[in-house]
């Protein structure tokens, strides 16, 4: 499965912008928001990509942060590199700030090359 962007966006307009909230990829491939200050970053088995903390009271989620372009580009994109890994290691917690450079129609066609053959 190739995680959404559309749902990426969805849940980033839904956050709460009054906490610190993590982007969560979990094993499903879905994205969750969650609050930083409850997370066990180190042994929670449903997070596969964490991404930087969107800190609060910055705008980093909200209706202003899900209709940037740039910024739901460039998560998303960094968070399908991390995806990739996953796919290819089956490894958990990885955490990224920034894309690798990677380009979001390569890695959808690297997702799903990777899930036709498992």
């Amino acid at each position: 499965m190739t995680p959404s962007k559309e749902q990426m966006r969805e849940v980033i307009s839904k956050g709460d912008n009054t906490k610190n909230n993590s982007l969560i990829l979990n094993p499903s491939g879905i994205f969750e928001l969650r609050d930083f200050e409850f997370l066990d970053i180190n042994n929670d088995k449903s997070i596969v990509v964490r991404n930087e903390t969107l800190s609060k009271y910055t705008d980093s989620v909200g209706e202003g942060a899900a209709n940037d372009t740039n910024f739901i580009d460039n998560i998303y994109i960094a968070m399908l590199e991390c995806w990739v890994g996953y796919l290819n290691t089956k490894r958990i917690n990885y955490y990224t700030d920034t894309t690798q450079g990677g380009k979001e129609a390569d890695l959808i066609a690297e997702i799903e090359k990777l899930t036709a053959q498992s």
